[in-house]
């Protein structure tokens, strides 16, 4: 029986590749094909995916606006060559949306032919090492029968304002097939069912970790990662620094502006910079969130000290900045910024470097 890592997908994480931007979000998606058969599936998440996929495809369609001519132009503006050009160019921009939503409707209208992501799932769920759909009804039945239990008992993983037993079908199923390869188990998630983000690390809920040490075996563990690139790696794929960049924009888009978020490689950066300029880095230690997409990285602050913020905003930092991104093999920045955040709306945390 096999002794290596197996993975569990949730059902966001594939729909999150809807809204990736470049081609480094599908070929990340087919670096997951490519370890189909060490994924654990049900049909819980295929139900899911199917059942939400169109509308994640109509809230993307819906952002897509042209842009608009003010109905008022000053005469001495009007006869101008710039809002000519104004004008042809958004012409231009309107003729593209039109393309782009023509083949939005051939995505929706036949999936199969026309969207790689949908079929791209489709190929991971048929190829998936072990899927509930396929178990035999004495083996669905039992799984369903836990899975009620847990349910109506409120254990975890279950979402609190709603009825489903899908989390928990999910889960009954990880622990039967770890148990029966003997093997750890990877969860990629990011909506907090399975456990807690904070600082930058991921932690399994503390009943779900007990649980898969009591019914799999106190050798196993089951580890939580929002990180699809982070699993990969440690399947030993290899992901490229577009790919992680093309993720972290998603993790930004799906987890929001709200919450305090680090980027994975932000404490690299920090040790870099410790090398370089502790001072700046003794500075950087108090930041309260940074966010990362698009090649722009925004660090935030808890307080509004415009001297503080000055002795940092400045372009020596930049360079920094683009040395070290350079270092780590990242596209260079087309901005760093620095700003405050309210206070409460702050999560504390550790100091993950010393920079002296």
């Amino acid at each position: 029986m096999t002794k290596k890592l197996l993975l569990f997908v949730d059902t966001n994480i594939f729909l999150d590749f809807y809204r990736t931007e470049g081609d480094a979000g599908l070929s990340l998606l087919r670096h997951v094909e490519s370890v189909a058969d060490l994924l654990i599936m049900t049909d819980q998440v295929q139900m899911e995916f199917l059942k939400n996929r169109q509308r994640v495809i109509a809230s993307a369609l819906a952002n897509i606006k042209p842009p608009t001519i003010p109905a008022f132009m000053p005469s001495y503006l009007a006869d101008s060559k710039t809002a000519a050009a104004l004008e042809r160019n958004i012409d231009q921009v309107k003729k593209r949306i039109r393309v782009i939503k023509d083949r939005f409707a051939r995505i929706l209208k036949d999936p199969s032919r026309n969207d790689p992501v949908f079929r791209s799932f489709s190929r991971i769920v048929d190829n998936s090492f072990r899927n509930f759909n396929f178990a035999s009804p004495d083996d669905k039945k039992r799984i369903f029968d836990l899975a009620l239990q847990r349910h109506q008992r409120g254990f975890p993983p279950r979402k609190p304002d709603t009825n489903s037993m899908g989390d928990a079908i999910n889960w009954e199923w990880i622990l039967d097939t770890a148990k029966l390869m003997s093997s750890d188990v990877l969860i990629v998630s990011r909506d907090g069912d399975y456990g807690l983000v904070r600082d930058n690390a991921y932690h399994l809920n503390d009943w779900l970790f007990q649980e898969f040490k009591s019914r799999v075996s106190p050798k196993k563990k089951a580890e939580l990662t929002p990180s699809i690139s982070a699993a990969l790696k440690r399947l030993d794929v290899r992901v490229t620094a577009a790919e992680e960049r093309e993720e972290q924009n998603i993790i930004v888009q799906s987890l929001g502006r709200g919450t305090r978020l680090f980027p994975p490689f932000w404490p690299v950066v920090l040790k870099r910079m410790a090398e370089k300029a502790p001072k700046t880095c003794s500075n950087l230690m108090k930041a309260g969130e940074v966010l990362y997409g698009n090649d722009r990285i925004v660090i935030s602050f808890p307080f509004y000290d415009i001297e503080f913020l000055q002795s940092l905003d400045t372009q020596g930092t930049r360079d920094l900045f683009q040395e070290i991104f350079k270092e780590m093999d990242y596209a260079p920045l087309k901005e760093v910024s620095f700003g405050g955040i309210p206070t409460d709306m702050l999560t504390l945390r550790d100091d993950i470097i010393e920079c002296s």
